[in-house]
């Protein structure tokens, strides 16, 4: 997927593997706290059990000979596992489907996780992480809502029920169905960004990419970006490059960056936005750092308006990576409305 103007090829051959964990409730949940917490709680589970010392909570990763092999230090901290790099992108994003800031699953209803897992080193392990992710479902302790009436076993309020395995999410509808007739790598190495966008329905994909003039994205759980002077097509365009650079510069071999010249960016400047998403402040307070997270960002629908048939691509990858910040929050989705 390549023009004058642009190729973003090479940053297309990072793999990435989906998994869909259903779980269900015994009480009144309020969602906005849940990949927090399943975050908070996944990573205490694979350091306990993968951890050489004890106590394991009073050992950091740091200069640890057993790092880069380490499931927990490859998922939670990167820096200690990847040689030379500094601060990388963690390899997994979490999401929560069906998330608003002030959504309900109500006794017996059922709620829906969903984990990515990114580069080859991460999906290594994605088995044990996924049997991890069942323990902390079963065991994180969500919040009681005020018009919950307290149970016996309404500390832990969620039951795992299963998993399986996507290729990505249903960014439209025929997206999903075009996912299914696919062939999918189902032999536990992931699938590669350029292969899940070879499936884009036709719609996405015009011949004469500047017919299309109008685009919507629905923006399910915040962005959290650096986006300067407030969200800009402009910014959500800089932000995807640089989500696919990091992640092809921290967890590929291969080090070709892409090519975006300044007609690019010109281009992507002609493109306006037409309806914005509202910004939302959220925040959670992690009990493992015993400190305040700042999860707020843009939620709702964003409309741009110009030459949006160029950009596809980019914005459909960055539909299967997520952008911005506290991704392993449960921050960063959106899909694309056709």
């Amino acid at each position: 997927m390549h023009t004058t103007l642009f190729n973003i090829n090479p940053l297309l051959e990072t793999k990435i593997s989906k998994y869909q964990f259903t779980f269900q409730t015994t009480r009144i949940v309020g969602v906005l706290d849940i990949p927090a917490l399943l975050r908070g709680q996944l990573g205490d589970i694979l350091k306990k059990e993968y951890c050489s010392f004890s106590p394991y909570q009073k050992y950091t990763c740091l200069n640890c000979t057993e790092a880069p092999n380490c499931p927990y230090t490859i998922l939670f901290s990167p820096t200690h596992s990847c040689t030379g790099k500094q601060k990388p992108p963690r390899p997994f994003t979490f999401n929560l489907q069906d998330w608003h800031p002030r959504g309900k699953i109500q006794p017996n209803g059922q709620g829906t996780i969903e984990i990515t897992f990114l580069g080859e080193r991460a999906i290594q392990f994605q088995m044990d992480v996924l049997e991890s992710l069942k323990t902390a479902i079963s065991t994180i302790i969500v919040p009681i809502e005020k018009d919950c009436s307290a149970t016996s076993n309404s500390k832990f309020p969620l039951i795992p029920l299963e998993w399986k395995y996507i290729l990505s999410e249903a960014t439209t509808e025929k997206f999903m169905e075009n996912l299914k007739k696919g062939v999918a790598d189902k032999n536990k190495n992931g699938t590669s960004l350029d292969y899940l966008l070879r499936l884009l329905p036709e719609e996405l994909l015009p011949e004469d990419p500047i017919r299309m003039s109008r685009i919507t994205l629905k923006i399910i759980t915040p962005i959290q970006s650096r986006m300067k002077g407030g969200i800009s097509f402009m910014g959500f365009i800089k932000a995807i490059v640089r989500r696919l650079r990091d992640l092809k510069r921290i967890y590929h071999t291969d080090t070709h960056m892409g090519i975006f010249t300044p007609q690019f960016y010109d281009l992507a400047n002609k493109v306006k936005i037409i309806k914005k998403p509202h910004m939302v402040y959220l925040k959670h307070f992690s009990q493992t750092q015993k400190k305040e997270i700042d999860l707020k960002g843009w939620h709702g629908r964003i409309s741009f308006e110009g030459p949006v048939g160029f950009f596809i691509p980019l914005l459909a990858a960055g539909s299967l990576v997520g952008i911005g910040n506290k991704l392993t929050y449960g921050n960063g989705k959106y899909e694309i409305m056709v």
